[in-house]
């Protein structure tokens, strides 16, 4: 075992010339803390099951839980600037040392996993999330995405259902900080768990409407009611996984500029890899919806559905270079545009509260990203979609480089 976990843990010999078990046991800075088999606090010398690890949460606590009379955004943020810790070993009968505690047990070869994940993610774009105000409110729904990685390695939302820690008893809340919002606090529907399946995962967000372009700061945490208080923890934070505060990029309605998207501009845009491919919801493969899929393309191309309406008051034309797109560091104009028939024009024109389809594509646009040809299922990359500067959609996009098709993302 030192000879396999030595390299991750960064545990060194001592001046004897031996490894000790304590140093392998005490690298909490190391270990990760979300890897299922790894040293957990329990009064037992010889090897302990999965049963005993659960509980006590897998060594897993919230060392500072904000209470609070009422649910208010001073207490989510509160809570939201603290993290899960974890509970190592101190030695005695109290909390032994086992090396067994990196493996599942005797034989098994399951056993510490370095790149484990948080078990609740928010589905967070890397620049923030970005949504079209309307002339009447919208809602736009977070996702919380659960389990996310093998569960024979990585630990799960359902194994926390330890005294203190039962996500059976806890839900979502949250708390948008801007002038523009009259409504601030938000919660999904129900407790994240329910009898330890998976139930609520989403919070839907009402924008409101009116004009303006503005970015909200959203904090989010978990809270429970409990014995006539609310008590608010934060959720698991590791690397870019479930920053605070999170960035909401607000835009103007493009419809009342001649031409805009519609409802859920994921829902209602549609993406492939070619004209002739199959289509899917950009919420299929972004992180403006639940991105359990990756697009792969082979020559690179980008082929966008889009749905275009206008209510400026007037007819509407629209010419082939007034769309862009911005594919991370890269800015590109379509270089064909069809009807919805797929029949190639040049120009498309909108009458005044009407709807039409079109097709927009990019030849080899992804080629020009770095990293590219070393792309996998999981690289994404962030876009906009504009039509004369006026916004229509964003997120950051899952795609990467291969044979024609759509790949699950999903473990």
């Amino acid at each position: 075992m030192p000879d396999d976990l030595e390299p991750i843990l960064h545990v060194g010999r001592r001046s004897d010339g031996l490894y000790h078990l304590e140093d392998f046991c005490k690298a909490s800075a190391d270990i990760n803390k979300f890897a299922r088999y790894k040293p957990v606090p329990y009064a037992q010398y010889g090897s302990i099951s999965d049963a005993q690890r659960e509980s006590v949460a897998h060594g897993i606590t919230i060392p500072d839980v904000v209470t609070s009379s009422a649910l208010t955004g001073a207490a989510i943020m509160d809570a939201c600037g603290n993290d899960w810790d974890y509970q190592k070993p101190t030695g005695g009968a109290a909390a032994p040392y086992r090396e067994s505690d990196f493996i599942k047990g005797p034989g098994n070869t399951v056993g510490y996993y370095h790149d484990a994940v948080p078990p609740i993610q928010i589905n967070y774009p890397r620049n923030g999330w970005t949504y079209t105000r309307g002339t009447t409110s919208r809602a736009m729904t977070i996702y919380a995405d659960l389990d996310p990685d093998d569960s024979v390695y990585n630990l799960q939302s359902y194994d926390f259902v330890a005294q203190g820690l039962d996500l059976n008893t806890w839900r979502l809340v949250a708390y948008v900080d801007s002038q523009y919002f009259s409504t601030h606090l938000f919660e999904s529907d129900d407790t994240i768990l329910s009898d330890g399946e998976i139930s609520g995962s989403t919070i839907a967000i009402m924008i409101p409407s009116g004009s303006g372009s503005y970015t909200a700061d959203v904090y989010i945490c978990m809270y429970r009611y409990r014995s006539g208080r609310y008590e608010l923890i934060p959720l698991p934070k590791q690397g870019d996984y479930n920053q605070f505060p999170m960035k909401l990029h607000i835009k103007d309605d493009a419809e009342q500029s001649g031409g805009g998207i519609s409802g859920d501009p994921f829902a209602e845009t549609r993406i492939s890899y070619a004209l002739d491919g199959e289509f899917r919801p950009l919420a299929d493969c972004t992180d403006g919806g639940e991105a359990k899929w990756a697009m792969r393309t082979d020559t690179g191309n980008l082929v966008l559905q889009v749905k275009l309406t206008n209510k400026s008051g007037t007819t509407s034309t629209i010419q082939r270079n007034a769309f862009n797109i911005t594919l991370d560091d890269v800015d590109a104009n379509p270089q064909y545009m069809y009807d919805e028939d797929k029949r190639a024009i040049t120009s498309v024109s909108i009458a005044n509260n009407a709807t039409v389809t079109i097709y927009l594509e990019w030849d080899a646009l992804f080629t020009q990203l770095d990293y590219w040809n070393s792309s996998t299922k999981n690289s994404n990359w962030s876009f906009d979609l504009t039509r004369s500067g006026a916004y229509l959609v964003g997120s950051d996009m899952y795609a990467f480089k291969g044979s024609y098709g759509w790949v699950a993302r999903s473990q």
